[in-house]
């Protein structure tokens, strides 16, 4: 098979999973499924191209959500795309029963194989409970999520509780026994109509198992997962040997501008790592600012002195925890909505960008990735490969900052080093090490 499109519901997810592929490919890129006509077309008659389309999703009402899907399966049905991996959070935030459904019945699937697991980033699923490093769901940092918290963590419950579909549950005693063993329970869950199939997946390789079923079988089955399952199944996809190493590129001249909407606490403690060992001036941004569109002489003074200071340091680009904030009211019908203020942060950093080139850009969280490309009026990205697990390199593609180094993270992702690593890479990319230059 030389092409693949990967649909997910955010943009750092979907960077994450389609550079899962890069290896396999000739070209990886990632877009707007906005722009799936006129991206799709020509990469399906290319020699081996892996496209994401991020649908900005996972905050939509259940049908919202699904009537994009649909929307998305339709055009892909038109294309007649042969392989498709629908990725979904590794914590299972966002729509994934009712999206999973939309391309089922507009594709004609007859089953789901549904693997958050991503055991390399601390995902994994024992007896249907899915756990993030050995935290059930609804115990974790994710069942506090400010905009799609789970509160559940039985993976088999929140996707039926999305779902039109039975779903079934095939757990570590299936995956640790022989293959007969294994393949006969997946068929007697399809004969009794279950249309969704949760797996348990505490290593990789019992993701690698699940991907050589979905081969293996003869059913049309769709592979719905985080970028772990997504790894499993690239090495399998093609015949194609992979690359050697991944293509990385570096700017010349500028400043490092990391741009970090999330909320999420595991990015609180990278941040605090990297200053313990370089030196970032941190910019704190007033979320009221960022939402109120008429508060412009304010929003332009502050993107000026950021702009100052990405012309002589590094800067590190942040959101004021509204909670910890006195003069914050209460109700939140008095607080600006998170929409609004993403979408400032997004047009925030174009106004600094468009007279402060950085070297290198940043993006944490999936919402805010999507801003700033959005503010700054990017097409996509071209993905290059992974610094570590889950953080990718790629460059931007079209826009005010076209070919511009661009790194992006899921919010939750990485250890408490991550950014010292990114630091670090960027560091010797910038001494000249076997590098290719924009």
């Amino acid at each position: 098979m030389d092409n693949i499109v990967i649909i997910a519901d955010d943009l750092t997810g979907a960077a994450d999973t389609a550079v899962q592929f890069c290896p396999f490919f000739d070209d990886t890129r990632l877009v707007s499924y906005q722009l799936m006509d006129r991206i799709l077309e020509p990469a399906l008659h290319s020699s081996s191209r892996a496209t994401a389309l991020f649908t900005n999703s996972r905050a939509l009402a259940t049908d919202a959500a699904n009537h994009c899907l649909v929307s998305v399966a339709k055009g892909l049905a038109r294309e007649k795309s042969a392989w498709i991996y629908k990725k979904i959070d590794s914590c299972m935030r966002g729509n994934v029963g009712s999206e999973v459904d939309a391309l089922l019945d507009e594709l004609n699937y007859e089953v789901s194989f549904i693997t958050p697991a991503f055991p390399e980033m601390g995902r994994t699923t024992h007896e249907d409970i899915h756990l993030v490093h050995g935290i059930p769901l609804s115990q974790s940092e994710i069942s506090r999520d400010p905009i799609t918290p789970v509160k559940e963590s039985r993976l088999s419950l929140i996707v039926q509780s999305q779902s039109r579909h039975s779903v079934g549950h095939v757990g570590l005693n299936f995956l640790g026994g022989s293959q007969n063993h294994l393949i006969e329970e997946v068929e007697r869950q399809l004969l009794k109509g279950v249309r969704h199939i949760v797996f348990d997946a505490t290593y990789r390789d019992h993701l690698d198992r699940i991907a050589e079923l979905i081969f293996l079988l003869e059913h049309k089955i769709l592979p719905v997962g985080s970028a772990g399952l997504a790894g499993s199944i690239a090495k399998r996809l093609t015949s194609k040997p992979a690359s050697d190493g991944p293509e990385m590129i570096f700017a010349p001249e500028g400043f490092n501008l990391l741009v970090c909407g999330t909320t999420s606490a595991v990015t609180g403690q990278q941040i605090d790592k990297l200053l313990e060992s370089y030196p970032y001036e941190v910019i704190q941004l007033n979320p009221m600012l960022l939402a109120d569109q008429n508060r412009k002489d304010e929003f332009s003074e502050t993107a000026s002195s950021a702009r100052s200071g990405l012309l002589n340091k590094n800067v590190i680009l942040t959101i004021k925890s509204q909670q910890n904030s006195r003069n914050t009211p209460r109700q939140t019908n008095l607080q600006p909505a998170a929409d609004s203020i993403v979408r400032g942060l997004g047009l925030f950093v174009a106004e600094v960008a468009a007279a402060a080139k950085p070297g290198h850009l940043f993006l944490t969280g999936g919402d805010t990735a999507d801003a700033v490309l959005t503010a700054i009026e990017a097409e996509g990205i071209r993905i290059l490969g992974e610094v570590v697990a889950g953080v990718v390199q790629g460059a931007i593609m079209g826009g005010l900052l076209d070919g511009l180094p661009v790194v992006t993270k899921a919010g939750a992702f990485g250890q408490k080093d991550t950014l010292v690593v990114l630091h670090e890479f960027w560091q010797g990319l910038c001494k000249g090490s076997e590098v290719q230059e924009v």
